[in-house]
């Protein structure tokens, strides 16, 4: 009996621990993520890492805007304190006799810029900024001169043999546009004007693209349209024996450079090649001559053979001709036999 209950003893216990190991073999493995709310509650306050960004500018305030290239401020010229005897500074003379001089009745006192010597056409340069739209105004005092007595405002300057001229002058009475083209001067358009000689008077020329205009003392006296010249240096002309002081020269500009580009010298009249170049020659008067007298001997040249185009005025002609079939001597043989004398 005992035998049988210590064998029920043991099978018990045997049992008991075969059912604990069967229930160690199937119980399920963990879940990897497990949700409980103590977990989830944990999840809720882990801090989360902001995306990464691309890295910025520390640049702070506006952009600055490309600053555009500087340009000359546009330049006035009252000789004042420029030395007696000398020239203002950036003036560089083209032909003349030119200096700075104390001048009495100088509309802004005590100076003036004079040409006092005797050139086919005296010039300089004021500056060496180049201008293309530009109004150019100056005062200027015609005093003296047999062959003329002429002042001009010279434009758009290429160099000394190219340019554009507003002359005005005194013993024509008279205003009036010229190219200067290869050292040869040529009529662009001729207005009226009055020049007393011996008194002040304003000279103003205004360049806008192609058109040109000038004015005498405030009002507009001639204004016309050329093409060969777009943009130059400013500065001052006379003519012959012309003397002439000029003063308060002023300068407005749309815009300029910071100095000239010099341009290939411009031909005077282009002709197909193979074929002779015209040329233009001024022929100047001993004495001044009336419209009267000057209109038969225009058309009279007109005919000669080789002549494209005269211009004539008070006291010259400015004649367009082919030299192969015409020449000087014989253009101003045609004068005398009018009655109007040449100079050689």
């Amino acid at each position: 009996m005992r035998h049988q209950l210590f064998r029920c003893a043991t099978l018990s216990v045997w049992l008991t621990l075969m059912l604990a190991v069967a229930a160690c073999g199937t119980a399920a493995p963990p879940s990897a993520t497990t949700n409980t709310p103590s977990a989830l509650a944990t999840n809720a306050t882990q801090p989360t890492s902001p995306p990464t960004l691309p890295p910025t500018s520390t640049t702070t305030g506006p952009t600055a805007a490309p600053t555009a290239p500087a340009q000359n401020p546009a330049p006035s010229f009252n000789f004042d304190r420029d030395p007696i005897g000398g020239l203002p500074g950036g003036a560089a003379v083209f032909s003349g006799t030119w200096a700075v001089r104390a001048e009495r009745d100088a509309p802004s006192p005590p100076n003036a810029l004079c040409q006092t010597g005797a050139a086919t056409y005296p010039a300089l340069s004021l500056t060496s900024a180049a201008y293309a739209d530009v109004t150019v105004m100056t005062r200027f005092k015609p005093i003296a001169g047999n062959q003329d007595r002429a002042a001009g405002i010279i434009f758009r300057i290429q160099n000394k043999d190219n340019y554009y001229i507003l002359r005005a002058n005194a013993l024509e009475d008279n205003v009036n546009f010229y190219k200067y083209v290869a050292a040869q001067r040529i009529v662009i358009k001729e207005g009226s004007g009055k020049v007393a000689s011996g008194q002040w008077h304003e000279l103003k020329v205004e360049a806008a693209g192609n058109r040109l205009r000038g004015s005498l003392d405030g009002t507009l006296v001639v204004e016309t349209t050329d093409d060969t010249y777009k943009s130059g240096g400013v500065g001052l002309w006379t003519k012959a024996d012309s003397v002439t002081c000029f003063d308060d020269v002023r300068v407005t500009a749309a815009g300029a450079s910071s100095a000239i580009t010099p341009a290939r010298a411009a031909t005077v009249s282009p002709t197909p090649a193979g074929s002779t170049q015209l040329r233009t020659e001024s022929f100047q008067f001993v004495t001044i001559v009336s419209e009267d007298e000057t209109v038969p001997l225009v058309e009279a040249i007109r005919n000669l053979p080789g002549v494209t185009d005269v211009q004539a005025g008070a006291q010259e002609l400015q004649v367009t001709y082919d030299p192969t079939q015409v020449n000087r001597q014989q253009i101003s043989a045609l004068a005398e036999a009018h009655g109007i004398h040449v100079k050689p």
